[in-house]
């Protein structure tokens, strides 16, 4: 007795529907990755970037005296970076119009960092990539307390609802995402809850 085999038209038939549903989900997949990436080096960045602020303050002294509105901050903290190069084009960003004229480098692991005096944002994807709250993140540089702090801080929740509050621009979401390990508020901020709701899921 002959075994019934599938016809050519029916082969053809199940490889197309697979091939739609990776089409379709393919995008989605390469998304979160490259999120995770980010998330992975934001975090990598904010520990280096304290070191070197540690590092600075024990060669220079306590911070607050380091000159007026952190004048100081970018040569010092540099100073204790794995820099390439500096000198360089910074994405454009809407934190900050000014980012052309602040100390800019390159560290050697490609992300770009720019002090802005008492605050230091950094493009993780390099100068093409500018969208804040996903490539370019911004830190507060905490004098007093010898603290890297991300944008955010203290502040990127709803006093009342513990609503997840981001002001005006998603660069200060970089306490989320290093806390949470998401960038799910660029998909549904509106329902995110520091308490209840940490992910879209």
């Amino acid at each position: 007795m002959f075994k019934k085999a599938f016809t050519l038209s029916e082969v053809l038939v199940v490889v197309g529907i697979i091939g739609v549903v990776a089409v379709l989900t393919l995008p989605t997949v390469i998304n979160s990755a490259d999120r995770n990436k980010n998330i992975t080096q934001l975090r990598k960045v904010q520990n280096e970037l304290q070191a070197a602020f540690s590092q600075a303050i024990t060669k220079y002294g306590d911070s607050e005296d380091w000159g007026a509105y952190g004048a100081q901050y970018p040569n010092r903290i540099f100073e204790f970076l794995d820099i390439k190069r500096c000198g360089i084009t910074f994405p454009s960003t809407n934190y900050d119009s000014n980012i052309a004229s602040y100390p800019k480098c390159e560290l050697k692991d490609g992300t770009l960092v720019a002090s802005t005096g008492n605050a230091i944002l950094v493009a993780l994807d390099g100068i093409n990539g500018n969208i804040s709250g996903e490539s370019v993140f911004g830190f507060d540089i905490y004098n007093n307390s010898g603290e890297i702090r991300p944008f955010g801080y203290g502040s990127d929740r709803n006093a009342s609802t513990n609503a997840i509050n981001l002001g005006s621009d998603m660069i200060f979401a970089t306490n989320w995402a290093i806390a949470n390990g998401n960038m799910d508020y660029l998909d549904c901020a509106a329902s995110l809850n520091w308490e209840t709701k940490l992910t879209c899921k």
